[in-house]
């Protein structure tokens, strides 16, 4: 007897946001709970009963928990993850749909790709957040609920396809009004990680002069200081917080001599520039990721990457400048 489409493609989007979460703690769960006889699994997942298979995904599942309570290993897993997840996904809907037309078969991978890759980029930033300069560094018990949600999750998809897919789809939706800011964080770790498998010999470094700017930054720049540029430095950073905010914008630091300090970045099809007070600064000195904090009447948080100057050169050169100006 071929599945109920509808409620088929509902129990594929649950589990897709539960492997989103982690893909190891949703699957070893299921296989865990048909190895018990607690779940019927269907058929084309019943390998996933076997002792050698779910066995192994609470090894991986363990490893995520440990990974991600130190913060290294925390933003490298979940950035290398942010192609694994999606991939896991799309294997488990194929072989979930393997009875179904083709049609139904890219369907049902499609929305488990986009769904996943969606909750993937929400955890990406959270972590990201959490390590850096975001509102909720004090979420200690993040991942224990991450691993908790995966495998509920994973396992209600299948036993109560409805109920599962209504949990997953708010926490789909929950996220979107802070999507910008998510997606900022997200592709702050996504770039350092990169960065460092891509040139892990490239030393930190300024753009120097006012012609390494896009015209249309440079543009920018000129209109907040009310000058000509001139002689400056640039070099990309996130600006992470700025006043109570955290909006976590990628774009680029620039500093001149005697003018003051300028983030410029570009929202939709707009170009912005953020006129940056004076302060005591503190770097974290932390690696892949720095931040530096800076108490100035709006207080602001920097976020610099691998190719970025370090905190203490950052804050040498602002104070530098801020003595001409």
């Amino acid at each position: 007897m071929s599945p109920d489409p509808t409620l088929l493609l509902l129990s594929i989007v649950a589990s897709a946001v539960a492997i989103g979460l982690s893909p190891y703690a949703a699957l070893a769960a299921v296989g865990l709970a048909g190895h018990l006889g607690l779940l019927e699994v269907p058929d084309a997942l019943v390998g996933l009963s076997s002792s050698a298979v779910w066995g192994a995904l609470l090894v991986m599942t363990v490893l995520d928990g440990v990974f991600s309570n130190h913060r290294l290993t925390d933003l490298g897993w979940n950035a290398l993850h942010i192609i694994a997840r999606p991939l896991a996904a799309v294997l488990y809907a194929s072989a979930a749909t393997v009875l179904v037309t083709d049609a139904g078969q890219w369907i049902a991978a499609l929305f488990a790709l986009l769904s996943a890759f969606f909750i993937a980029i929400w955890v990406l930033a959270v972590r990201t957040a959490a390590r850096t300069a975001g509102p909720i560094s004090w979420m200690s018990g993040f991942t224990p609920l991450r691993l908790a949600a995966a495998a509920a999750i994973g396992v209600t998809a299948i036993s109560a396809p409805v109920f599962a897919f209504a949990i997953a789809a708010v926490l789909l939706v929950a996220p979107i009004p802070h999507a910008p800011s998510l997606w900022g964080a997200g592709l702050l770790n996504l770039s350092s990680v990169l960065a460092v498998l891509a040139r892990p010999d490239r030393f930190p470094t300024w753009d120097t002069g006012a012609e390494s700017l896009p015209r249309s930054l440079r543009m920018a720049v000129e209109t907040e200081i009310g000058a000509a540029l001139g002689p400056s430095r640039s070099t990309r950073v996130t600006l992470a917080r700025f006043g109570p905010r955290w909006p976590y914008f990628r774009g680029r630091l620039v500093v001149a001599h005697e003018k003051p300090a300028v983030f410029v970045y570009r929202r939709g099809f707009r170009v912005r520039a953020v006129r940056l007070g004076l302060g005591m600064g503190h770097p974290d000195h932390a690696p892949l990721v720095e931040t530096v904090e800076i108490e100035a009447a709006a207080p602001y948080a920097l976020c610099l990457g691998p190719r970025a100057p370090r905190g203490p050169a950052i804050l040498a050169e602002m104070e530098r400048t801020a003595r001409s100006w």
